[in-house]
């Protein structure tokens, strides 16, 4: 897949056409002091005709857009091929806990158990696993667990 950036050269005072993106640190003058800092080399143009092209296994582009501007079209964002390879594992890691949200809903503490369950018996791969749960307030609780 070949997507082409629309240059950041392109936005004006926060926007490229209707479209607010905001301003960099570093827009108007300095050295950032790393790259990651410095600004775009451009934008990636998401219309509703593209917004479901697949940029991974598990996300389209519209799952980077914000939510704040739904009337305006074309779209731009950000896209980090690294950060993408990051989340991709993160949904593999996660894959678990979103069928039982997905299937039972949030049923507070034995949602974990619902996940334990649905992990050991369809085959997760064993390892290090980290377990937590919310609970009322501002209560946690986790537990490391080493499944084989």
């Amino acid at each position: 897949m070949i997507i082409t950036l629309v240059p950041f050269s392109e936005k004006v005072k926060g926007h490229i056409g209707m479209y607010y993106l905001g301003s960099w640190p570093f827009e108007g003058g300095g050295t950032p002091k790393t790259p990651a800092y410095q600004n775009p080399s451009g934008f990636i143009e998401v219309t509703r005709e593209n917004a479901d092209t697949p940029v991974s296994a598990h996300f389209r582009l519209r799952d980077f857009l914000t939510k704040d501007q739904p009337n305006i079209w074309p779209k731009y964002l950000l896209l980090n091929p690294k950060l993408l390879d990051k989340l991709e594992l993160t949904e593999q890691d996660m894959c678990w806990s979103a069928l039982t949200l997905r299937e039972v809903g949030n049923i507070s503490s034995p949602f974990v158990l619902h996940v334990l369950n649905r992990a050991v018996t369809q085959g997760a791969p064993g390892g290090l696993w980290w377990m937590s749960s919310f609970g009322a307030g501002f209560s946690c609780h986790g537990a490391l667990l080493e499944v084989e």
